[in-house]
């Protein structure tokens, strides 16, 4: 588990790379999807979510078992529209730092 200054650290690089408009969504596969139709909201409210993430969520941190990307991949899960949300996010390492959005789907879908 991280401890609270690397998380904040980590947060800060997420809501500037949003801010900045430097990250993707990987995850358009049909858990995504069906997210986004079951909870009837749009690809902003889940940028709005993930900018709204906060130190006090429970995260993990583990190294990117994909060796092409070194890094760690942070996860944590939030109750959002009533429903817990399984959350994936990674900073690919790079000069200014670019937020991939691994995951965002409802838990256990």
């Amino acid at each position: 588990m991280p401890t609270g200054s690397e998380t904040s650290a980590f947060l800060a690089q997420v809501k500037a790379s949003l801010k900045s408009r430097s990250y993707h969504i990987l995850d358009k596969r049909q858990k995504y999807i069906s997210t986004l139709a079951q909870l009837g909201i749009v690809q902003q409210d889940v940028i709005n979510d993930i900018n709204g993430l906060t130190v006090n969520e429970n995260w993990l941190k583990e190294p990117d078992n994909n060796p092409t990307f070194p890094g760690d991949v942070w996860q944590c899960k939030k109750i959002l529209y009533g429903q817990c949300i399984y959350i994936k996010l990674k900073i690919q390492l790079s000069n200014n730092g670019f937020l991939l959005i691994m995951s965002y789907h409802i838990d256990g879908m």
